[in-house]
């Protein structure tokens, strides 16, 4: 049959046609395709000792051994993806097991309960079971469950007392593991301080920037989003008195006027004057609108 369809691949075109019939052939005869593969390359070895750079330009040419290589490789992806999704079926089925007996023990209990049970099972001492037994996936799929519902209800609490909570569960360094309360409830704060930052004015922020800082936690989470949304405030601001020359003298007096009311001997409450909402924000856009840096004196 093969040697059939040789003969009949004459025209260019043919040519092509003849070796996409090989190639289906040959992926469903594995085998002698296997066998035809073995042939071209006993003959490409041959043609390379003998030095035939004519024979070798032919047979890298060969339609019926390019269709039986390709042929191979296809079939090679196709059993390796046959197998995966085998051995992903029955890692499925392995987790829905180890599931029922995980929820059977941990999912009646509170998220903070849970939390204390998780950090002392072996799938979380053991770093190297993380995620290859089906019991640790299982359990830490749950832990993402409780996490959420952790941070949910403390969500419901005012920004301050949350940042309060935060320190309180991370006020030693054994107590900000991974998973632990304290993460669970930095978590919540972050959450919770997108909800009231995003709220809060430019006054707000320069205000909290200070009052917050700094968190003890590692992350500083609120601080950072704090700081980030003061800045965008504050670079908008100034954005705006650029606009405006008038507007940047009237209020840079103003602010020359405060500034000098305060004793010349107190350098601390000069420094947080110009540093203080709206008066800093006026001084970024004097010093880019006129290369004025202080207060010491009033724009004429």
């Amino acid at each position: 049959m093969k040697k059939h369809l040789l003969s009949v691949c004459i025209a260019a075109l043919a040519l092509a046609a003849c070796s996409d019939n090989d190639k289906e052939y040959y992926l469903k005869n594995i085998p002698e395709a296997e066998e035809k593969l073995k042939e071209c390359n006993a003959e490409v070895q041959q043609a390379r000792q003998s030095k035939d750079k004519e024979k070798l330009e032919k047979l890298k040419a060969d339609l019926e051994c390019q269709s039986a290589a390709q042929a191979i490789k296809e079939n090679r992806i196709a059993e390796a993806k046959r197998k995966r999704e085998e051995e992903e079926e029955k890692r499925r089925i392995a987790v829905e097991e180890a599931k029922k007996q995980v929820d059977a023990e941990f999912a009646g209990l509170d998220w903070r309960a849970f939390t204390d049970k998780f950090l002392k099972h072996q799938c979380t001492i053991n770093i190297s079971n993380t995620g290859r037994t089906p019991e640790c996936t299982a359990l830490y799929a749950l832990q993402k469950q409780k996490s959420e519902e952790g941070q949910a209800e403390l969500m419901k609490m005012s920004l301050d007392d949350l940042i309060l909570k935060q320190r309180e569960e991370c006020r030693e360094v054994h107590l900000t593991r991974s998973f632990s309360v304290c993460e669970i409830t930095a978590r919540a704060l972050a959450k919770k301080a997108d909800e009231e930052i995003g709220k809060m004015s430019l006054q707000e922020l320069d205000i909290a920037r200070h009052e917050y800082e700094p968190l003890e936690h590692i992350r500083h989470l609120f601080d950072y989003k704090v700081k980030e949304r003061y800045k965008q405030l504050s670079d908008e601001m100034v954005q705006n008195l650029l606009k405006d020359y008038e507007a940047i003298k009237k209020s840079f007096n103003e602010c020359v006027d405060l500034y000098q009311a305060i004793p010349q001997n107190d350098s601390q409450a000069h420094r947080k004057f110009a540093d203080t909402y709206p008066c800093k924000q006026i001084r970024d856009a004097a010093a880019r609108a006129l290369k004025i840096y202080s207060f010491d004196q009033k724009i004429n």
